[in-house]
């Protein structure tokens, strides 16, 4: 939900876009 620290799992930002991450 904050753009400026990356979360653990979850939702990440990137190129300018939202990606689903499931590596945890």
């Amino acid at each position: 939900s904050r753009s400026a620290t990356a979360p653990p799992c979850g939702t990440r930002l990137v190129a300018g876009g939202i990606v689903k991450e499931s590596y945890m």
